[in-house]
Parts: structure tokens; sequence; C-alpha cells
């Protein structure tokens, strides 16, 4: 139960950094923002 939970933890945290990382890459600059959507 708790392996699992923080294997889930992980993943939550594994798509909020990608999410943050990939909004930061488009309003740093949207040229790269778009090219990597």
């Amino acid at each position: 139960m708790i392996a699992g939970r923080y294997f889930e933890n992980q993943m939550v945290n594994s798509y909020f950094l990608i999410a943050f990382t990939t909004c930061f890459r488009f309003f740093a600059s949207p040229d790269a923002g778009i090219s990597v959507l």
C-alpha cells in the first residue's frame, strides 16, 4: 500500500514537473515552446 502510494506520488510529481517545464519553455520563448509541443 505504501509502495503503491509512493509510486503514485512520483507519477503525479513527474506529470506536474513536465507540465511546468513545458509552460516555462513556452513563456520563455514561444518558438521553442511550439517546437517542443
